[in-house]
């Protein structure tokens, strides 16, 4: 025993090696620690931002016009932060197997995303609970464009243009001269109107309509 002893202290010294404080560890580990979380909070944050911008412009609505509304979904999503989110799911998920941050829990690389994606997701909605979306949205790259959806009932129709009505009581003057009907069902008075197409910049609530579903 007392050789072996010997022998590694030889090495030690040979080779220089500095035995380094205990309290090196712990604020690396605290460092790491910190890293880690800040990762999660980022990639919340990102995922948030793309929640309040799907509903800032209703994109998801874009989805009832079939493929034409698929390619304008695609078209429109906020992609940084789409890939912000990947990325800091991926780095958090890197340091908790390059460092040993599972604190012990056995799990492999699938299992460590989940829980990771679990976490994420439950801080974005208290996010969204809290409207921290609100205070984010003013140093956004990702400005809402014109409105591309309309949504609401109709009050007046002809073949030319529409009243509708939305949910905040606010009135909408379409334009129908180009306008297609999706699936062929008839508008009217009473029903609702969902439009796809632009927003006439510096008119009040004027929309120029490339599709439009009634139901």
């Amino acid at each position: 025993m007392r050789i072996v002893k010997d022998e590694v202290m030889q090495k030690i010294k040979e080779r220089n090696i500095k035995m380094k404080p205990c309290f090196f560890f712990i604020i690396r580990k605290a460092g790491l620690e910190s890293l880690l979380a800040f990762f999660i909070v980022f990639g919340a944050i990102a995922l948030n931002s793309l929640f309040y911008f799907l509903k800032k412009t209703k994109a998801t609505d874009f989805l009832f016009f079939g493929w034409v509304g698929l390619d304008n979904f695609l078209t429109s999503l906020p992609y940084d932060y789409i890939v912000l989110f990947i990325i800091s799911i991926l780095l958090a998920n890197f340091l908790i197997h390059k460092f040993d941050l599972s604190y012990g829990i056995s799990m492999n690389s699938n299992m460590a995303l989940f829980f990771l994606l679990v976490i994420t997701l439950a801080l974005s909605s208290f996010f969204l609970l809290n409207g921290i979306e609100e205070v984010l949205s003013s140093y956004s790259k990702n400005k809402a464009p014109g409105k591309e959806i309309v949504l609401g009932e109709v009050m007046e129709f002809s073949d030319q243009e529409a009243i509708v009505r939305e949910a905040g009581g606010i009135d909408w003057k379409l334009i129908l001269e180009d306008a297609k009907i999706f699936d062929g069902n008839s508008c009217e008075k009473g029903k609702m109107l969902r439009a796809m197409g632009k927003e006439k910049r510096g008119k009040n609530h004027i929309f120029y309509a490339d599709i439009i579903k009634c139901y």
